[in-house]
């Protein structure tokens, strides 16, 4: 974790391959330069291709793609 980061901005990502590059591409269009933010996707289990996302990974060093996969075990008290 970068703590000399200004911003850290944390994306959904659910199957989201149709948006996310337009997601991305709107948040390094800003002004502030990329080392004083960062950028972190978190999918869930999502069943798209992350390949546009990877892609931005690679040419960008703020941002960050996290995988992981959430399980909700629902108690009925019995």
């Amino acid at each position: 974790m970068d703590f000399d980061k200004k911003i850290s901005v944390i994306i959904p990502y659910y199957n989201a391959d149709k948006w996310i590059g337009k997601c991305l591409d709107s948040l390094l269009s800003q002004d502030l330069p990329h080392n004083e933010y960062e950028i972190i996707v978190v999918d869930d289990g999502s069943k798209s291709d992350p390949k546009v996302l990877k892609e931005y990974c690679q040419n960008h060093s703020n941002i960050r793609y996290v995988f992981t996969i959430c399980y909700i075990i629902y108690y009925n008290g019995i």
